[in-house]
């Protein structure tokens, strides 16, 4: 299997990031791919944007070296009750939004049953399509309880590449309930790099290493196949703006 786009790529702007739009889809049309989303983080995070970033969605251009560009965000969670750092008419204005737990933000809570219940509130808010690195183990969640509440909100999960690298590197067995429980509950995933620079664009090789083990289902890989996930991608965020065309 081999994924045709990376939907879950961070730029400078993140501030803690080290490549820009254009070396990221440079990187992308090297390795093969035909769309990134650029999903810098939330406002919450010390050094991210600030909202008015994720306002001017309408800049970003549809396409560099030749990849489809989506113009998405990295959003934080930041309290119990699952309100989010990017308010309802900002994240329609985008092509793609993860939302996530992270550290360095306002939401502190690390106690399994607050957080599964601040990520259950979330995903009944508006304009949001998928979860960042649920099996993060310095967040953790009840994911028996948030995947089949994902699936009814029409919420998909990211299988993240970073989840067996760097800090949030466990032991495996969250990110794989996770690829078990999705499969369980006819849920599809993207497989991201989460990339910080872009040299790491595209690379999602543990990631799916991993689905081969537990023989995920390709299907179900909404990355794995241009007219899947066009497919899905089309009838989300109906309300955004047109993207500025220069002439």
């Amino acid at each position: 299997m081999r994924i045709i786009a990376d939907l879950h790529t961070h730029t400078i702007v993140s501030g803690h990031a080290f490549g820009t739009l254009a070396e990221n889809c440079a990187a992308a049309a090297a390795r093969g791919l035909q769309c990134i989303a650029t999903t810098d983080h939330g406002p919450a995070i010390p050094g991210a944007p600030t909202a008015l970033f994720f306002r001017c969605a309408t800049l970003v251009p549809r396409e560099l070296h030749g990849v489809q560009v989506l113009a998405g965000a990295e959003i934080n969670i930041i309290d119990a009750d699952g309100n989010l750092d990017l308010e309802d008419n900002l994240r329609a204005g985008l092509d793609f939004a993860l939302i996530g737990f992270h550290p360095y933000t306002c939401y502190a809570t690390n106690n399994c049953a607050a957080n599964t219940a601040a990520l259950l509130a979330a995903l009944a808010r508006p304009g949001v399509d998928c979860v960042a690195h649920a099996d993060d183990h310095h967040f953790p969640v009840d994911l028996e309880a948030v995947v089949p509440a994902a699936r009814r909100a029409g919420v998909i999960f990211e299988i993240n590449n970073r989840s067996f690298i760097a800090t949030r590197k466990g032991d495996g067995s969250n990110v794989r309930r996770l690829a078990a429980l999705c499969r369980q509950h006819d849920l599809p995933v993207v497989v991201t790099s989460d990339a910080h620079n872009q040299l790491q664009i595209g690379c999602v090789s543990q990631a799916l290493a991993m689905l081969a083990e537990v023989s995920f289902p390709q299907e179900l890989v909404l990355n794995a196949d241009p007219a899947r996930l066009q497919a899905w991608l089309a009838p989300r965020h109906p309300h955004k703006r047109t993207r500025e065309l220069v002439s």
